[in-house]
């Protein structure tokens, strides 16, 4: 469910793109998790299957197309992201981010969708993803790189497991 803050990585998203080659940027992600059932099994537990839905992820940078476009600005991705992992536990897990589409305003305009994976150890959460994006009318893919940490709102994940989180942290785009 850190996988969040990756999907943080939504930030990710802002991977505003460009046409035919690589998007480059970077800038800051916030964003809240809620992990389904009974949250995330405590540390030195044995794993479980987990899945989690994104809250509203706010990412704030810059993001430039090979072709001369850019962006600079706010990209919000929606609640309900979702995702899951096959095995997850305090001490880290690996799993899935789900589909979405993101859209962004400020000084110039990016829209896309992405999907990818996370990885998370303990609270260090890296989200990658893979998108199409347009930034300024001018399309591509671009791969997403969110780093962020993973910090309980609901549960410590030591003593009771870990139901929501809040994650912030940095995407790079390239």
């Amino acid at each position: 469910m850190v996988i969040f803050a990756a999907i943080a990585m939504l930030a990710v998203i802002a991977v505003a793109t460009q046409s035919t080659a690589a998007t480059s940027g970077g800038g800051t992600v916030v964003g809240t998790v809620k992990i389904g059932g009974s949250g995330i099994p405590v540390l030195n537990k044995t794993c479980e299957q987990t899945a989690y839905t994104l809250g509203a992820v706010n990412i704030t940078g810059v993001f430039r197309s090979a072709g001369g476009q850019t962006f600079a600005g706010q990209v919000k991705i929606p609640a309900g992201v979702s995702g899951g992992s096959p095995c997850e536990n305090t001490n880290g897990g690996k799993g899935s981010v789900n589909s979405f589409s993101f859209s962004g305003s400020g000084s110039g305009k990016v829209s896309g969708t992405c999907y990818g994976s996370f990885s998370r150890s303990l609270s260090l959460v890296t989200v990658t993803l893979t998108c199409t994006v347009s930034v300024g009318g001018q399309s591509g893919s671009a791969k997403v790189k969110v780093y962020a940490n993973f910090s309980p709102t609901t549960g410590n994940g030591v003593t009771t497991r870990t139901k929501a989180a809040n994650f912030a942290g940095v995407y790079t785009s390239s």
